[in-house]
């Protein structure tokens, strides 16, 4: 799914311990102009815009992504939490993806 991030922290995927993938991918100019900004990702909690903050989180520029995937049981990737975004210039598009274990026991 096509999500906009801008200088207001958006919820990207909520928690999930199914989780067993996730792909944010931050769409290229060639495709969308408008991301000529810098998008900030948060794991558990909602960066800030500031590349100098300690809350900054993960940054991202155009074309840039973060791919986490399980390899094997008991793999503690793909991160579990909530993930955040931000961006320091308004109207940034990225690309959500995420699968879950239907097999996960609850």
């Amino acid at each position: 799914m096509r999500i906009t991030v801008g200088t207001t922290p958006v919820l990207l995927l909520d928690s999930n311990l199914k989780r067993r993938y996730f792909l944010i991918q931050f769409i290229s100019t060639s495709i969308d102009a408008g991301n000529t900004g810098i998008v900030f990702i948060g794991r558990g909690q909602q960066p800030t815009a500031n590349i100098a903050s300690n809350n900054a989180g993960e940054m991202m520029t155009q074309g840039s992504a973060i791919e986490e995937v399980k390899s094997f049981d008991g793999d503690p990737r793909p991160f579990k939490g909530a993930l955040w975004a931000v961006s320091d210039t308004a109207s940034q598009e990225v690309e959500v993806q995420e699968d879950i274990d239907n097999n996960y026991p609850i």
